[in-house]
């Protein structure tokens, strides 16, 4: 024992690596010990110093020795405690695979720590390693290892669920143990069967499992499948993340809900959130069931059978065999078109029934199979709505609801829901509206949008039916579709035909919606349960003993609408009790809620035990909680009406269930629904007779109506009285009405239905019914007041009258305020008359103090149309002008004398503007009649109109007026002169900004007058359709023609095409859109200016569509049908097409077969019809068409963009086309161009080669008009295609055998030479010059002009010597006619040279340059530019310090603006108009950040925040317009947020308790910003260095460590300078580490030498990770600007400070001298042509000279380069200089330049380089070095010139 102890103790010393691998077990066993105490201390993972702790427990769990071993998992399980999923998932293999080999094998302690571990495993994420690796186990020969593994797999399964624990692989793998010899392991199958079975269903297993296991097997499992019940299953262990993000507050539910005490009035709503919480679907585990082929023959023959039972029976067997979770797809043909005949023609409703099920099990088991079914029997089951059987509608709701749940998507049947909702059945509307309503609320925000178009303008003409469940669902689908789209405002468009009053209702839905109380009831309490444990790092997730705790009901989510009050009729006696308990069920409930006993009490037949339970039940209830009281409402409710039941003929039990209603009804936060009232009501109702109950029901009825409302309880309660046998019974309710009347308030009755009571219930025969009507009228006229006498008057005997007068004169009017309110959140009020106001509806509360109401809102309006009498009439027509004048009224205004109708019409004026906002209902009438004055030649007459119209629109809005206006001028009735005049009123109108909500006949009303012949009706409908376009925009004007037919949008899209095409129209378009592109061309805009221009529909940036983005597109009008679906085959038709070549191939006699095969399916009947047609004005038609629909179909044509293309080719190469086909088959071509263009998108390859060809190739046609189409064409693609593969297409044309043809694409590819450049021709494969060089020697005049012409625009660009070489070998001839042209264009150029000299009093002066000294001098630098083959112009003047500019990059970066500051500097990012929400938000949040002071910490958070919104949106998915536009202020947003840098930084180090907020939002903002290329990119130097600067002096603090969150910042910190060395601009950056690796920044160099040190290290820690990457990035560096900040840094030190520097070693020289090493390495010799910036004469003498012919020679001598010869060195230099002397503002330096040159390299001959000049310009270099020999000699005497240049004279 002492050796044991004393090797014990020495072993403690070791390393816990040699301790674990120890020979001694006790030793190892010690540090097991040791090591689980350590990960209890620990508070997580990262507190323990063990060094590799997870590779020690993988070992350790494979201890070959048991007492170790248990230790050893001991430890495992401490550390997963503690842990995190990295290490979780590092561990969970190798133990997984030691549990498998050798774990499960131990005794039976050690086997249940394993499985606990492996639940600890799978709570850390790791289930799928578990599953995979104890499946394994299976196949081991000892059975217990498979017991075991089977039994751990079956705890983690209880406790996870098969979200976690993936299902899966056990189905795979059971069915191999079934025939297993050992019976442990065959239970233990059987154990895990039954329990996926309750996750997933039978269903899901029937097929998988239990259809292949032996036959005893499976009737063993069938018992065990039965007793476990249908109970649902609930997860008893959530993951580390599942439990984070559970609130803590979660209620406790049962492991299996129904196991104990079952849930009390469950909610449908709360079993459909827990299976969207699993993610279970028992289709996604089923295999797949034949039905096909089990319908044999007794099936089709019982179908065709005669006697409906058997029908019944066949379609019973179909809808059996149906019910399959998922079913194997086939031809189901012959069986749908049975079912059909079944449906539709079927007499018995049993059958009918049975079919539709039939349907909706074929629907919910092929899924996606049956999807062109399900939308050819959409519109039949919507139809058959009508039926009044119930079942029947019932099944066609479950059928339709599977159809469009797993079927179909909305969008697909949208024609079939608009003309269901035209249905002529009221029940077909109501049912459509429902259905959508559950359609709407299932879909995606996407999937709505789409719908919105075709579905909204029908359910608001829904809104305005005459039946109040229609209006009421209508508004509730409404909701519905503003709630999925995010706002009301979304729908503002298609709601304008809803009058005010629903739009109120409409309004006060939404708020509902928004605030939450049209929230579905709550859920019941869940009763006691084991509750899921809190997850914490220290807590591993064991079950716990179980506990009670009181179930808490979850909290409520806004819904879309009430789920019963608004979708059933207050009178649908069949709707409300469909969905009640059953007999069975209420008591069960009731056992689950009060026990046993007090059921067993309730049902005796003894009255006194009957009223003991009632008592009891009674206490039970009061003695509950608040919440479970509410909850358990709606099941005591329901169960009341069976036990003790309605029936009960003693009067203390009923009066104790009364009172038990009246308790729960009146309860706080209560759910009782209106089921639960009409089952109440229905025994109340009977005993209000009774002088016993008839207080109790009373008051119950009360609370009932506190509950849902008092409209709905009165209608039940009349109902019910009035059919009662019992007169009593009748009177009784009316005295009772009358109380509601006055507690609640008529404001919360419907006051029509009320007065149609009392008219009957006053004619009653029985006297006890009359009084109490009596009764309840006066209480009535007590807010109504003298109004109501009128609405009765007429329907009553004068002696009643005379009574209710009396009762009136009782009950004078006055102010009466409610007592009681609705309490229940969604509870309708009734529809107030009139435009009433709800008072107290369901959205008002308990504390919300009642007010009174207007009692002229209330009373029902009275037609006045029979107090127009024949008398007044007849005057009216009289031929006495006075009588007429006399009885003058509004209904007749087309007098023959033009005086009184303008008087009549000024009158109804007048009327409009005293009556106020009643005149537009009352006036409605007289609107047309005076109208049609507009045609009178009279001008009072027309004036008189106008001043109506003017009036009427100032009290009701202008859409109430302007869709008859348009009717009226779109007739033939309407004269010029009165077009004009309406039209310049509608123009006032249109400015003033009144007309957004009637754009459309707005529109119809401008096209009648633009398109009109009368001049004075044109220019007023111009004028009309430019303050549309000017307030609206063109895209709100052409979507508002979705709501005209096909005619009238035709016209409205015609006049809109002229008007937007003319030049005002441009203008006012230009002026929507802001500030034109060519402005931001030339001056960079700031974020203010950008954020104060106007924002119109005009200017919104076009949203993606597809892979490209597209314009806003409008939707179609109404009566036009989609004429294009979407096409997701393109890519597979890109395949097909890849082999198609630039050559011009005619299409094959069959390719317009191939086209209508794929575009045929894709187009609309009428479409194809046109398209396919013989007749070529059919093709003419679908042209227009497709022009016409471009805007609307945007996303649909540029889908099936390629086959549109392809027909447009069809027809171009018709040999027997039609002038007028081609050119509208040109302009869609030319539109959908325009529409790539206009979008920033690009055309395809694929799509390219369909067309090009064929435009290239017929660009020669013999009109003028189609051969500038082509060319239009053609330089239109210039814009959406690549350049050089569009020289390609063109170099293939000029090889066309059409003369004009070849004309056509040489002066093409002369326009892109002159634009582009030459760029684009050395990328193109095929080059065109050669081709070009073989035409000159054509016959044809015109092909040679063009040939040449273009030959002369590469002569001009390049120079002679590129222009040759682009040419190549060609005859003799041709070089002759090629040198001749090359000549007479340089003789152009020297006479407009002189010419423009002489102009401007240009002299020689003192450089004594002569014109031809200088057009030599351009003609040399033209050359040696071209041979050096880079094109630009020289750098800027020598004579500026290099380090103040920053010569511009290759690719266009200038110094201060690194990528092109502005998007519209090129001509493409002028055709990209940016997002405009995106643009609002960014200048939003920029104006924000920058206004904010540095004290207003909040306001600057919040601009960062909504900065960094818009950068990720940006990043996921944002256009390349929202891109552009977040580059364009990214220098001025870093420059903002570095100043923020230092001082949120500060300030967090001053007063670190305040925390970090400000800190980590600018580090992050910052992060976005350099993430997104673009904006990265494009920071300048300045603020790229100052924030490089900032961040490194913030890495150096000592301060930021210390803080609470100090490691987070230095983490952020950290990789945001590794994002901006990886995204932003290389050449920036470089400059900038250069920049500070020489200048410090100011507080670094306070610090001393220490803090310059680190600093400095910092920055060469930087530059190395750059220098490393210059092989894959060097094509981004701008090398002229890197060399030039490189020149500087070694002029800023000086040659003194770089000796001192290199003796001492210093590293930031070291690493710039390897950075230009580096460089030297990878460009070699051209090195120096980088280097024209830096000038080679001058003192002190460059440095980087040196080092570059250092670095060079050094490279050659090892072989990494060529060896330069001095030849090469010299040829290189010199061309710098020439380069410099062709420039006229570099000439003087060039010249000193090449003085230097000779003298320091006499050995250099230049007569070899002017060999190939002219004597002019070899006369001017030696009178230029003359000239800088003498001024030196001036400066210097004593310095000998050098003679070397003397070579050079002649």
């Amino acid at each position: 024992m002492a050796v044991d102890a004393q090797e014990l103790e020495q072993a403690a010393k070791l390393p816990y690596s040699e301790r674990v691998a120890h020979k001694n077990w006790k030793i190892r066993a010690e540090v097991y010990a040791d090591i689980r105490s350590a990960c209890e201390r620990a508070a997580s993972a990262d507190d323990l110093a063990i060094p590799d702790i997870v590779a020690l427990l993988a070992k350790a769990s494979s201890d070959s020795n048991a007492a170790a071993l248990d230790k050893a998992l001991e430890a495992v399980l401490s550390y997963l405690s503690c842990a995190g999923e990295a290490a979780a998932a590092r561990l969970a293999a190798p133990f997984c695979a030691a549990l498998v080999k050798s774990n499960l094998k131990q005794r039976p302690a050690t086997v249940k720590m394993c499985s606990e571990i492996c639940l600890a495993l799978v709570e850390l994420e790791q289930a799928d390693t578990v599953v995979e690796h104890v499946v394994r186990a299976f196949g081991d020969k000892v059975f217990k290892v498979v017991v075991a593994a089977l039994e751990i797999l079956n705890q983690a399964l209880s406790a996870f669920g098969p979200k976690v624990v993936a299902p899966q692989p056990l189905l795979k793998a059971l069915p191999a143990l079934f025939d297993a010899k050992q019976e442990p392991v065959r239970d233990s199958v059987k154990k895990l069967t039954v329990e996926l079975a309750g996750w997933l269903g039978a269903e899901a297993v029937q097929g998988t499992l239990l259809d292949k296991m032996p036959e005893l097997m499976r009737k063993d499992l069938e018992k065990l499948l039965a007793e476990a019940g249908n109970a649902r299953k609930r997860p008893q262990r959530f993951t580390r993340h599942e439990a984070a993000r559970r609130p803590a507050e979660a209620p406790a539910a049962p492991a299996v809900e129904g196991a104990q005490a079952p849930s009390v009035g469950a909610a449908p709503a709360e079993e459909e959130e827990d299976a969207q919480h699993q993610g279970l679907d028992a289709y996604d585990f089923a295999e797949a069931v034949g039905v096909l082929q089990q319908l044999d023959k007794g099936f089709w023959d019982g179908l065709g059978a005669a006697k409906w039972s058997e029908r019944r029976d066949a379609l019973q067997r179909l809808k059996a065999l149906a019910s399959a979770p998922k079913i194997a797809p086939g031809d189901f043909g012959d069986v749908l078109r049975e079912l059909k005949k079944v449906i539709v023609k079927d007499s018995n409703v049993v059958c009918v029934a049975e079919a539709v099920a039939c349907l909706g099990r074929l629907a919910k088991g092929l899924r996606r199979d049956f999807a062109s079914s399900a939308r050819a029997f959409f519109p039949v089951l919507l139809d058959k709505y009508r039926d009044k059987n119930s079942n029947v509608c019932a099944q066609c709701d479950e059928a339709l609801g599977f159809c469009t749940r797993y079927c179909v998507v909305m969008v697909n049947v949208v024609e079939d829901f608009v003309a269901a909702l035209d249905h002529k059945n009221p029940k077909v509307k109501l049912c459509t509206i429902k259905l959508l309503q559950s359609c709407v609320a299932g879909s995606t925000k996407a999937a709505a949008a789409k719908a919105h178009a075709a579905l909204l303008p029908a359910v608001a003409t829904a809104a305005g039916d005459p039946v109040p469940d229609i209006r009421e669902a209508a508004l509730h689908a409404l909701v519905a579709f503003a709630q999925k789209a995010g706002s009301l405002g979304a729908i503002d468009k298609h709601i304008g035909k809803v009058d005010d009053a629903r739009k109120k209702r409409l309004e006060e839905l939404w708020a509902a919606v928004r605030s939450g109380s049209a929230a579905s009831a709550q859920p019941a309490s869940k009763g006691p349960g084991v509750a899921p444990q809190a997850l914490s790092p220290k807590n591993t997730n064991r079950p716990a003993p179980a506990r009670t705790a009181p179930a808490a009901k979850k909290p409520a989510r806004p819904a879309v609408s009430q789920p019963a009050a608004p979708a059933i009729a207050d009178d649908d006696d069949a709707a409300l009790q469909s969905g009640t308990l059953s007999r069975a069920e209420a008591e069960e409930q009731l056992v689950a809620l009060a026990g046993e006993a007090v059921v067993k009490g309730l049902q005796s037949a003894a009255w006194k035990e009957r009223l003991a339970g009632m008592e009891a039940l009674q206490q039970r209830l009061a003695g509950m909680a608040a919440p479970e009281q509410a909850a358990a409402a709606s099941a005591v409710i329901q169960g009341l009406a069976y036990l003790p039941g309605w029936a009960e003929k003693n009067f203390q039990v009923l009066a104790k269930a009364f009172e038990v209603i009246a308790a729960l009804a009146a309860g706080e936060g209560v759910s009782v629904t209106k089921r639960d009232a009409f089952l109440a009501v229905s025994g109340l109702v009977d005993k209000m007779a009774d002088i016993k109950l008839k207080g109790p029901a009373g008051e119950a009825l009360l609370a009932l109506s506190v509950a849902v409302g008092p409209q709905f309880v009165c209608t039940q309660l009349h109902k019910k009285a009035a059919a009662h046998k019992n007169p009593k019974v009748l009177s009784e309710s009316l005295a009772w009405m009358g109380r509601a009347a006055e507690d609640f308030g008529l404001a919360q009755l419907d006051v029509r239905l009320l007065l149609e009571w009392l008219k009957a219930d006053l004619a009653s025969t029985n006297a006890g019914v009359r009084n109490a009507a009596t009764g309840l009228a006066g209480v009535c006229h007590r807010q109504l007041g003298p109004g109501l006498a009128g609405q009765l008057r007429e329907h009553v005997k004068p002696a009643l009258m005379a009574a209710l007068e009396d009762a009136f004169l009782a009950n004078p009017q006055q102010a009466v305020v409610p007592t009681r309110v609705v309490r229940r959140r969604g509870a309708r009020a009734a529809p107030a008359r009139a435009g009433a106001a709800a008072a107290v509806t369901g959205a008002a509360d308990e504390d919300a103090a009642p007010t009174a109401v207007n009692p002229d809102d209330l009373l029902p309006r009275v037609d006045i149309a029979a107090l127009v009498t024949p008398r007044i009439l007849s005057s009216l027509s009289s031929a006495n002008w006075k009588e007429r004048n006399a009885a003058l009224e509004e209904a007749r205004l087309s007098d023959s004398n033009a005086n009184l109708v303008a008087r009549a019409l000024c009158l109804a004026g007048e009327l409009a503007a005293a009556t106020g906002a009643a005149w537009d209902r009352v006036g409605r009438p007289l609107l047309t009649p005076a109208l049609l004055g507009l045609a009178d030649k009279k001008k009072q007459v027309r004036d008189g109109v106008v001043a109506m119209l003017e009036a009427w629109a100032g009290i009701a809005p202008a859409e109430r007026l302007l869709p008859q206006l348009a009717d009226y001028l779109a007739s033939p009735k309407s004269s010029g002169e009165g077009k004009a005049a309406a039209l310049r009123w509608a123009t006032s109108q249109a400015e003033a900004g009144k007309l957004e909500r009637c754009l459309d006949a707005a529109a119809r009303a401008a096209a009648a007058g633009v398109l009109d012949k009368a001049l004075d009706a044109r220019e007023a409908g111009t004028a009309f359709m430019l303050a549309l376009l000017q307030v609206h925009g063109q895209a709100e004007v052409q979507a508002a023609l979705r709501s005209l037919d096909a005619a009238a949008a035709k016209a409205a899209g015609e006049a809109l095409a002229k008007v937007a095409g003319s030049k005002d129209g441009l203008a006012v378009l230009g002026r929507a859109q802001g500030t034109g592109a060519a402005a931001s061309a030339d001056a960079p805009r700031p974020v203010q200016a950008a954020a104060a221009q106007p924002q119109g529909p005009a200017s919104r940036a076009p949203a993606p569509v597809a892979s490209r983005p597209v314009p806003v597109a409008a939707a179609l009008p109404v009566g036009l049908e989609a004429l294009l679906a979407v096409s997701e085959k393109k890519d597979e038709r890109a395949r097909r097409g890849r082999f198609r070549t630039s050559k011009f191939e005619a299409p094959r006699e069959d390719e317009e077969e191939a086209i209508e095969q794929e575009l045929g399916t894709l187009c609309s009947d009428q479409l194809r019809g046109l398209l396919f047609a013989s007749d070529f004005r059919k093709h003419v038609e679908a042209a227009e068409l497709l022009i016409a629909a471009l805007p609307a179909e945007a996303e649909a044509e540029l889908a099936a963009l390629d086959l549109l293309l392809r027909w447009a080719v069809v027809r171009l190469c018709d040999p027997h086309g039609n002038t007028t086909c081609l050119l509208r088959v040109l302009e869609l071509c030319q539109a959908l161009f325009g529409l790539l263009a206009s979008s920033g998108a690009q055309l395809s390859q694929y799509e390219a080669l369909c067309c090009l060809p064929c435009l290239v190739e017929k660009a020669g046609h013999n009109q003028d008009r189609i051969r500038a189409l082509h060319r239009q064409l053609l330089r239109t693609a210039r814009l959406i295609y690549p350049a050089p593969r569009l020289v390609e297409h063109l170099t293939a044309g000029l090889a066309s055998k059409n003369n004009r043809t070849r004309v056509e694409c040489a002066e093409l590819l002369g326009e892109l030479l002159a634009e582009d450049g030459l760029v684009a021709f050395d990328r193109a494969k095929e080059k065109p010059f050669p081709a070009l060089a073989q035409l000159v020697s054509e016959r044809d005049k015109g092909i040679r002009a063009a040939a040449l012409g273009t030959l002369e625009l590469l002569h001009s660009a390049e120079g002679s010597a590129a222009a040759w070489r682009a040419i190549g070998s060609i005859s003799d001839q041709q070089r002759s006619l090629i040198e001749e042209r090359f000549r007479h264009s340089e003789k152009q150029a020297a006479r407009a040279a002189a010419a423009s000299r002489q102009a401007t009093g240009l002299s020689a002066g003192s450089s004594q340059r002569t014109t031809d000294d200088a057009e030599v001098a351009a003609q040399y630098a033209r050359g040696t530019s071209a041979a050096n083959g880079r094109l630009g112009s020289a750098t800027a003047d020598a004579g500026v310090p290099i380090g103040a500019q920053l010569p511009s990059p290759r690719y266009g970066i200038s110094a201060t603006s690194p990528h092109a500051a502005h998007p519209g500097d090129t001509p493409m990012a002028q055709r990209m108009a940016p997002d405009a929400e995106m643009m609002t938000t960014w200048d939003e949040a920029m104006e924000l950040l920058c206004s904010s002071r540095d004290d207003e910490e909040a306001l600057c958070v919040e601009g960062m925040k909504r900065l960094c919104y818009v950068l990720m949106d940006a990043q996921k998915g944002g256009s390349m317009q929202a891109r552009a536009y977040c580059a364009t202020s990214a220098s001025a947003l870093v420059a903002e947020l570095v100043r923020r840098v230092d001082k949120f930084f500060e300030q967090v180090c001053l007063r670190p308790q305040n925390g970090s907020r400000s800190c980590k939002y600018v580090l992050n903002t910052l992060m976005q910003a350099f993430s997104l290329p673009e904006a990265a990119g494009a920071v300048a130097v300045d603020p790229l260095r100052g924030l490089v600067a900032a961040l490194l002096c913030k890495l150096l603090d000592a301060r930021i460590p210390a803080l609470p969150d100090g490691g987070q910042l230095l983490k952020a910190l950290n990789v945001l300078m590794l994002k901006i060395l990886d995204f932003s601009d290389r050449t920036c950056t470089l400059c900038a580490l250069l920049l500070l690796l020489r200048c410090p920044p100011p507080v670094i160099a306070a610090g001393g030498v220490d803090a310059q040190f680190k600093f400095a290290d910092l920055v060469v820690k930087c530059l190395i990770k750059l220098t490393k990457a210059l092989q894959t990035s060097l094509s981004g560096v701008d090398l002229t600007v890197l060399m030039a900040a490189i020149h500087e840094f070694f002029m800023g030190l000086g040659v003194d400070e770089i000796r001192r520097r290199g003796s001492a070693d210093d590293k930031p020289l070291r690493m710039v001298k390897t950075l230009l090493h580096e460089l030297c390495k990878h460009e070699g010799v051209n090195i120096r042509t980088y280097m024209d910036a830096i000038p080679h004469s001058c003192e002190p003498a460059p440095i980087i000279h040196a080092y570059v012919d250092l670095n060079l020679q050094t490279l050659a001598s090892a072989g990494l380069i060529a060896a330069p010869s001095a030849m090469d060195s010299s040829k290189l230099t010199l061309g710098v200089i020439f380069k410099k002397i062709g420039e006229k503002t570099t000439t003087d330096q060039g010249l000193m330049d090449l003085f230097h040159f000779t003298r320091d390299r006499p050995h250099v001959d230049l007569a070899p380089h002017l060999a190939k000049t002219s004597l002019q310009f070899r006369n001017y270099i030696q009178r230029g070095l003359l000239q800088v020999e003498q001024s030196l000699a001036l400066l210097h005497p004593a310095a000998q010139p050098a003679a070397t240049w003397q070579g050079a004279r002649t």
